[in-house]
């Protein structure tokens, strides 16, 4: 019986943390598609199903904040885990953040081992 791999779609219109993001998902054994901003990943989410979403929260053409309260209203099925990252570490986007729908939210610059620990569920 063959092993489905994972999927993660992953949010990010920065090259340097793209490369990142995607070698540790791929490292953790997931299948990434990568959309550059939040308009793209609501196409994504509205023809695909993932199983995990990573997203930043700044992005041009729509905010990964905006980009989530869409994307549940819109989309057909969203991943049961939503990773935000971010540089903005403030009391009101964490707020919104997890208003919009997020598992969890981190802050950049993000060590490998506190991501892995986010994709895997065992951040606390």
């Amino acid at each position: 019986m063959t092993k489905v791999q994972p999927t993660a779609l992953l949010v990010e219109d920065d090259e340097t943390q793209i490369e990142f993001f995607a070698a540790q998902l791929k490292r953790l054994g997931y299948a990434v598609t990568v959309a550059g901003d939040g308009m793209e990943a609501l196409a994504l989410c509205q023809a695909n199903s993932y199983d995990l979403l990573v997203t930043d929260v700044r992005m041009p053409r729509l905010s990964g904040v905006s980009f989530l309260r869409n994307a549940i209203k819109f989309a057909p099925s969203m991943p049961p885990r939503i990773i935000v990252v971010t540089s903005l570490d403030d009391a009101n986007v964490r707020r919104d953040v997890m208003e919009a729908g997020a598992t969890c939210m981190l802050v950049k610059p993000i060590p490998a081992a506190q991501f892995e620990a986010a994709v895997r569920g065992t951040l606390s």
